[in-house]
């Protein structure tokens, strides 16, 4: 049996694509080391590429991740705003729509896990684990 030669489809296998996609990949892995390298890849080759800053909030993202309980309710309020306004943003930029709930929920896991210890407020309600639970999909002691 003869094996197929596949066509070459220039848009599919230009450059800029093929190193998007090594990007893609690793951050859908969540390999920071990986998504990294292949991000500085891409920039060196592609600096003005459009998928660039939403990549470079995404592998951020995966290296600044901290297990530090939070000090207080306004920095919660912070780490909140920073997954709403930054984060999910560039998820959606560059990952395929079914992606994105998948690639958050371990960020709001996280931010729920570091928020435990802090009261609730009832003036306040999302400054607090519970909500972060729900948008992550999960709950506390369930299936995470």
């Amino acid at each position: 049996m003869q094996p197929t030669m596949r066509q070459l489809d220039i848009f599919a296998d230009s450059r800029d694509v093929v190193l998007r996609n090594d990007v893609l990949g690793p951050l859908q892995r969540r390999d920071v080391v990986a998504a990294r390298t292949a991000l500085a890849r891409l920039a060196e080759e592609y600096p003005d590429d459009a998928a660039l800053s939403a990549m470079t909030v995404l592998v951020g993202e995966l290296e600044g991740a901290s297990t530090a309980s939070f000090a207080d309710h306004a920095a919660l309020a912070s780490a909140r705003r920073h997954l709403e306004d930054d984060v999910l943003p560039a998820i959606r930029r560059v990952l395929p729509a079914q992606a994105v709930q998948s690639w958050i929920a371990p960020c709001w896991r996280s931010l729920a896990h570091r928020a435990v210890t802090l009261a609730f407020r009832g003036n306040n309600a999302d400054s607090h684990a519970v909500p972060l639970w729900l948008l992550a999909g999960g709950r506390r002691g369930g299936r995470e």
